[in-house]
């Protein structure tokens, strides 16, 4: 009778923690903090007007929420954030090149 309850409790356990994983997981968001020295940053972007030749196409969002897979939150704080961007004018210093669309649906993102 007590192996059988231990083994309910384990099983309940096993999926309380599994769920737990699975919702903290979800509300990951891309926080991007952006920055004006290259030396900080872990990616040095350049912003093209064209959709074809950008590596990253990105919208812009305001909710914290929102923000997974190209849809980015600009955080005030670096210590926040889950990566640092510089921007620059010159698209053979950069590492990345991005778009920033307005449709928060067609966004390509690729971290690697």
């Amino acid at each position: 009778m007590n192996d059988n309850l231990l083994i309910k409790n384990l099983i309940r356990l096993a999926i309380f923690v599994a769920s737990l994983l699975f919702f903290i997981n979800m509300m990951s968001a891309q926080r991007v903090y952006v920055t004006d020295n290259p030396h900080h940053a872990n990616y040095i972007c350049y912003v093209t007007n064209n959709w074809f030749v950008a590596d990253w196409v990105i919208y812009e969002t305001d909710n914290q929420f929102d923000a997974v897979d190209g849809r980015w939150f600009i955080t005030d704080s670096r210590w926040d954030a889950d990566f640092i961007v510089c921007y620059t004018n010159n698209q053979y210093l950069a590492t990345h090149t991005i778009f920033n669309t307005r449709n928060k649906f067609i966004t390509k993102f690729n971290q690697y």
